[in-house]
């Protein structure tokens, strides 16, 4: 009896790939834009027919917010926990920007006196 061959890197890739697209939510249109590669090719990264160059996996791999060697197949993949993890971290962070932008929209109106001499 035969074993059962593994995944080849293409299939593994989609898979991956696939995984990423459903977690993030994106849709195919939304992602092309953003990582600027056409969406027939991503169409056909999903199906395992291509598997994407070194620069095309870098701009995923930094869109999705996961490692190059995640999307190829040779570490674990992230879990739904480690997902929600960084989307409240992300979340944190925009309500600390959010809490800073009257501060400064205060200090620039400050300077904005000093600079004119009226204050």
């Amino acid at each position: 009896m035969e074993k059962q061959e593994k995944n080849s890197p293409r299939k593994e890739f989609a898979l991956r790939f696939t995984e990423a697209i459903r977690q993030r939510g994106v849709k195919q249109k939304e992602l092309a834009t953003a990582v600027n590669i056409r969406e027939q090719t991503l169409s056909r990264y999903k199906g395992g027919d291509r598997i994407p160059d070194s620069a095309e996996l870098y701009r995923l791999a930094k869109f999705f917010g996961v490692t190059m060697n995640w999307l190829l197949g040779d570490d674990e993949p992230l879990g739904e926990n480690e997902w929600k993890r960084r989307a409240l971290e992300a979340e944190s962070r925009l309500e600390q920007i959010l809490d800073v932008l009257p501060l400064l929209g205060e200090v620039n109106a400050k300077l904005t006196k000093i600079a004119s001499g009226k204050e």
